[in-house]
């Protein structure tokens, strides 16, 4: 049986290349700058190629198999076929590189995943060999056995807002990869995080056991950029933290590509892309990731475009926000309006407080208005724990009674007849 090898392809719809052909881009040759690991002094357009690592994370839809093309047609002459020919072709419908997406819930010691399997594996006996040849089963958690089939060759783990939860851990990442062990942390070759996690990935120190990982890509909430940072490795696939050059590739959506060196981004800087991906080379050159050659920073705006993603970046970007738990709300207009006070109004914000506790009468001088929607509204996290309700002791439980709404529409019209006053230079209570 033949030994291929895949490579790992994320399944990002970027239009890099001219929308004039869809056709997919051969790898390009690694430029003799880049091989030379000398950093460049001006940006370069895209008639300077990345090199092929680059490619690998940056170019996977233009990469699809054919099979998926292909209508559902019965080849009845199949079992005829020579054993070793069968295998290759079950070894060909396998589906590369999947976004496989996990759940997991500390407080019910479950972690589970809906990432479709590959169909290789419910055919029979001969295909489901050849598919675990390449399909490990990983990530047990205390005690539970392992559930989720795993290319770590190509497969791209996805850890989400919403998707994992920790009661022990203000940083759900730690505490899950804490949880499924070292063993499976070490052959994890592909992660993407959404960007609220990775902060704190970058602070961390020798928490995030991930040392065979290649490849890591942050999804930005903000921005439409799309940022690659590149460094050379080793026949091993290793690198040397200490020499390291990194190259910054930056990817328009018409298309355009330029390449920075490390120093001449740096003086480019005053943007938040440059400080993210400072803290992105800080994760590359820390020594914790030998392995890691490509790190990635891309916009949720431009990983909506893909169909595999769409869905995912969607209910982040236009439905849901963040609260300051990590718990996802909708946004429904009262939370909005209220993390925009807290934010920009803080002195509104005290005043909406106080009139909460006014209309509670409870003789308490204010109310936090963030928490008095969170006990009000459960969260809408798709790993399924918004059942958990507060458990609110007996003078509180008037707290959800309170109408936000029509607090927030009078403290604004409070605001509003002062402004007005203020413009008419009179005071309050003067005729």
């Amino acid at each position: 049986m033949s030994t291929t090898k895949f490579r790992f392809q994320p399944n990002w719809y970027e239009k890099q290349t001219s929308s004039e052909s869809d056709a997919a881009p051969s790898d390009p040759p690694i430029s003799s700058h880049l091989m030379s690991g000398h950093p460049m002094s001006s940006p370069l357009t895209k008639s300077f190629s990345p090199p092929k690592g680059v490619w690998d994370i940056i170019a996977g839809a233009y990469t699809r198999t054919a099979l998926e093309k292909q209508s559902d047609k019965i080849f009845h002459l199949f079992p005829n076929l020579p054993k070793e020919l069968r295998q290759e072709i079950w070894l060909l419908s396998l589906p590369g590189s999947r976004i496989v997406e996990v759940f997991w819930d500390e407080a019910k010691n479950e972690c589970w995943s809906v990432t479709p399997l590959p169909t290789a594996l419910s055919v029979n006996q001969e295909a489901r060999g050849v598919a675990l040849e390449h399909y490990d089963l990983l990530f047990s958690t205390r005690g539970e056995s392992k559930k989720i089939y795993f290319n770590t060759e190509v497969d791209e783990l996805y850890l989400g807002l919403g998707n994992i939860v920790s009661t022990t851990s203000s940083d759900p990442c730690v505490a899950f990869l804490k949880d499924i062990g070292s063993e499976d942390c070490g052959k994890i070759g592909n992660l993407t995080l959404d960007d609220d996690f990775a902060e704190n990935y970058a602070r961390e120190k020798g928490l995030w056991p991930l040392s065979n990982l290649r490849s890591m890509t942050i999804a930005a909430h903000y921005g439409n950029d799309d940022i690659v940072v590149f460094r050379e490795v080793n026949s091993q696939g290793l690198s040397d933290d200490n020499t390291s050059t990194l190259d910054y590739w930056q990817f328009g959506e018409d298309g355009h590509i330029e390449l920075w060196g490390q120093d001449k981004f740096a003086e480019s800087g005053n943007t938040w892309e440059y400080e993210v991906d400072c803290k992105r080379s800080g994760i590359m050159t820390s020594g914790r990731h030998p392995r890691l050659a490509v790190s990635r920073n891309v916009a949720k705006y431009r990983l909506k475009k893909d169909p595999k993603w769409a869905k995912r970046m969607r209910f982040l970007l236009e439905e849901t926000m963040v609260d300051w738990t990590g718990c996802l709300r909708l946004q429904d207009g009262v939370f909005d309006r209220l993390i925009q006070m807290e934010r920009m109004d803080i002195r509104k914000y005290y005043e909406m407080g106080v009139l909460l506790a006014e209309k509670m009468g409870k003789g308490l001088e204010g109310l936090d208005p963030l928490m008095v929607y969170a006990i009000q509204n459960p969260c809408v996290c798709p790993v399924g724990h918004k059942k958990q309700q507060y458990r609110l002791k007996e003078e509180y439980c008037g707290m959800l009674k309170l109408d936000l709404l029509e607090a927030l529409i009078e403290v604004d019209s409070r605001e509003f007849i002062r402004n007005l006053l203020n413009s008419l230079q009179l005071q309050p209570g003067v005729n």
